[in-house]
């Protein structure tokens, strides 16, 4: 295999554990959108407070008790998970069910509020400094790479939290597919009015669909520190707007098309930083990306 070609698989292989990431929080904004048709734009901060407490934990953990490192770690993803998973839902509880039928502007400033109380609750916890998980907490089987061909290879961090986060994803589609619930919430997508007229409790089915969500982007925060280890509180603004622009652009009703539209995004983002001026990444990540949605919103409106 060619060096050239081999360098161009490596990227498409670091491309899909960055998308699986994008695909997850992403469900989180498609299962709310589904229950009250309005976005709800504290996610990416919830996977930050996430992967900030994860690293909090772990630290604290480390410094003061003598577990095992496989504890540690351990105890850290828990309580990760469980206060991004509080966070999600005591923004859903007090900023979002009592105005979830108001504009859909207000939801978006109370949420936006919420988020910036987060991150900035978690800029002055940690001092503006990264924080990082302490070394030697991954089993040793979880360490180095998994060698796929000549030249190109996949962190075993990374094919591991790329795996969890597809199989929550799929998970949480299936989910939503088959039980009782995610057909109430499918009928509520559909016709929140018409659902509510033939019995559906559309204010239980927005704080179920809250709790799912919330986890969702709990583990998306989790597994970023699983495979970066750590996640900063101005992390959470940058994967929240990408996300979001995945779940409108993947049509905000379809788990596979946020998947296509997460893994497009991480291809351009990853191909980007490989062939291109990585300092101007992120400005032509957006271009694109909004190009794309005002060419998506032009070609509905041209349809007779």
């Amino acid at each position: 295999m060619s060096n050239g070609f081999s360098y161009i698989v490596q990227q498409g292989a670091n491309a899909v554990q960055l998308g699986g990431f994008y695909v997850l929080l992403a469900s989180s904004y498609v299962i709310v959108h589904g229950a009250i048709r309005r976005f709800n734009l504290a996610f990416g901060a919830v996977a930050a407070w996430a992967g900030t407490m994860t690293t909090g934990m772990a630290i604290a953990l480390f410094d003061r008790v003598f577990w095992p490192p496989a504890a540690i770690l351990a105890a850290g993803l828990a309580v990760g998970m469980l206060c991004g998973a509080l966070a999600a839902q005591a923004v859903a509880v007090f900023a979002v069910a009592p105005i979830r039928n108001a504009p859909r502007l207000s939801v978006m400033v109370a949420t936006l509020g919420a988020a910036i109380a987060l991150e900035e609750g978690m800029r002055i916890a940690t001092g503006n400094e990264a924080v990082w998980m302490p070394p030697g907490l991954l089993p040793a089987a979880l360490t180095g790479t998994f060698d796929l061909a000549d030249g190109i290879s996949v962190s075993r961090p990374g094919a591991l939290s790329f795996l969890a986060a597809l199989a929550v994803a799929a998970s949480l589609a299936l989910y939503m597919r088959k039980s009782r619930f995610g057909r109430l919430w499918q009928a509520n997508a559909e016709d929140p009015q018409m659902a509510e007229l033939l019995g559906v409790d559309t204010r239980r089915v927005f704080l179920l669909s809250s709790v799912i969500a919330g986890f969702a982007a709990a583990v998306t925060g989790v597994l970023i520190v699983l495979r970066y280890g750590n996640m900063n509180f101005y992390d959470g603004f940058m994967i929240n707007a990408k996300a979001l622009f995945v779940a409108v652009l993947g049509g905000l009703t379809s788990f596979s098309g946020i998947f296509l539209a997460g893994m497009a995004l991480a291809l351009f983002e990853t191909g980007w930083s490989a062939f291109a001026p990585l300092l101007y990444r992120d400005v032509a990540v957006f271009t694109v990306l909004v190009a794309l949605l005002a060419l998506r919103h032009n070609s509905r409106s041209d349809r007779p």
